[in-house]
């Protein structure tokens, strides 16, 4: 309280008025929200797309993009239709680009070249052959 009575100018003294710190000032009210995005609700035929393009590889931020839907939305669509939803890391290459690393690694191919060859990148190419035990 003292200090208050030290630092106001209600005497006059000060020639410019003293300035609260941003942390005592009043927040506005009239904040928007950061995003506005548009929730997206899917109709029962694009659930089943959904799901039968989340089981020919395609991975969620894809299926976000494609659908307009939050990712967690679509991973809750895929849980409840039983299916076994993988973290991306796992989902970034088909078992069929794995096993064509794995020949062409097995074959005398650098990971860089197997990565180009498969289509995916490198790190994920190395990453699956590690788990393969190469």
């Amino acid at each position: 309280m003292h200090l208050v009575g030290l630092l106001s100018n209600e005497s006059g003294r000060f020639s410019r008025p003293v300035i609260r710190p941003t942390s005592l000032r009043p927040r506005s009210r009239s904040r928007q929200p950061a995003t506005s995005r548009r929730l997206t609700k899917l109709n029962g035929e694009q659930r089943s797309r959904l799901i039968t393009r989340y089981r020919e590889g395609r991975s969620i931020p894809q299926l976000t993009q494609e659908f307009g839907a939050h990712g967690q939305t679509i991973r809750e669509l895929l849980l409840d239709a039983g299916e076994d939803v993988k973290t991306s890391m796992s989902r970034s290459l088909t078992e069929a680009q794995i096993a064509q690393a794995v020949r062409l690694r097995a074959g005398g191919a650098t990971v860089a070249e197997a990565a180009r060859v498969v289509g995916g990148s490198e790190s994920s190419v190395r990453r699956a052959l590690k788990i393969k035990g190469l």
